[in-house]
């Protein structure tokens, strides 16, 4: 998984690349919604420390495949059309994009369980064969959550996800010069770079 700071970006982003001209509390909330759909996938991991069902996949179970964010992105645009005044496809679109850059980011980190793309209809898994996201860390435990959290790794992955982000994000804000362009994208490309440097030895 990519860290929490990651997949909230995935969030914003679909946000970002979607263009609506909601009211500023209506584009707040959807930003929100977003957000907690890039993260929705990682659910799991809490449901099993709280719960710990029997034969259940601690991470990266059927919550990490494609049709559980399907039907999530059904759920979030029946409960939410109506409120956002947003047609029902564009709106299905976006909240799909947001939960899809969950698996993309994970894929992309190269690490950890595979991805049951097709759960729970196939056992059929997927992962990156190089790191291009920093490594994340999770436990099965509250306290190793915890743990994790101040972990001096984790804090490197927070912030080259930062890095590699938060130009991104900037650049889709608002056109600006092609100096400007060149240096946000400069700055996650070397991000990017140390990222496969040192998660691929």
């Amino acid at each position: 998984m990519a860290s929490v700071i990651g997949h909230s970006f995935g969030g914003v982003i679909s946000k970002q690349l979607f263009k609506s001209e909601l009211e500023a509390k209506k584009e707040r909330l959807l930003l929100g919604l977003l957000i907690f759909l890039a993260l929705m996938p990682d659910l799991d991991v809490l449901v099993y420390i709280m719960v710990q069902p029997s034969g259940m996949t601690p991470h990266r179970g059927v919550s990490h495949g494609l049709p559980f964010i399907s039907v999530a992105a059904l759920l979030a645009t029946g409960l939410t059309a109506r409120y956002f005044g947003l047609g029902k496809k564009a709106l299905f679109v976006v909240c799909f994009g947001a939960l899809l850059s969950h698996l993309m980011l994970d894929f992309l980190m190269g690490a950890g369980p595979p991805l049951p793309l097709l759960a729970p209809f196939s056992d059929v898994a997927f992962l990156s064969p190089v790191s291009l996201i920093p490594w994340a860390f999770y436990s099965t435990s509250a306290t190793g959550l915890l743990d994790i959290i101040l972990w001096r790794p984790a804090i490197l992955g927070y912030g080259l996800e930062l890095l590699i982000f938060v130009p991104i994000t900037l650049l889709l804000k608002k056109p600006r010069s092609l100096v400007y362009q060149f240096v946000m994208l400069l700055i996650s490309s070397v991000a990017v770079t140390f990222t496969v440097l040192m998660y691929n030895n």
